[in-house]
């Protein structure tokens, strides 16, 4: 069987850089990262193999130190660790491409949520 090919958008991208970092904020350094775990909620299979990307749509803003963290420490484990619904919290996102506001009000939603978590 084969694969369909990735959904890219650039569009939403660009929207996804430029929020804040969902984990601590920042605006400096802000990279989108396609998650590749797969999620049987939504119908998102998993991304694996080499340099394949999940489509554009499975995206969430990580600062660079962040993006390079999950990846150390693993997907599951890293959303795990910060109690972030990473594919739902993406879809969300994506319905609001474009509209900065409400893409940083659900990034602020998400942070304030995480926050509250560690203290």
């Amino acid at each position: 069987m084969q694969r369909r090919p990735r959904q890219r958008n650039k569009k939403h991208l660009a929207f996804v850089t430029g929020r804040p970092c969902l984990i601590c904020r920042t605006t400096y350094g802000i990279q989108a990262h396609h998650i590749k775990m797969a999620d049987g909620r939504i119908g998102k299979p998993q991304s694996s193999g080499i340099g394949m990307k999940a489509d554009d749509r499975y995206t969430l803003p990580l600062c660079w130190q962040h993006h390079e963290q999950l990846h150390a420490t693993g997907e599951r484990k890293f959303w795990g660790c910060f109690h972030v619904d990473a594919c739902l919290l993406a879809l969300c996102l994506f319905s609001v491409t474009g509209d900065e506001q409400e893409g940083d009000r659900l990034i602020d939603t998400a942070s304030y949520a995480l926050q509250a978590l560690r203290a």
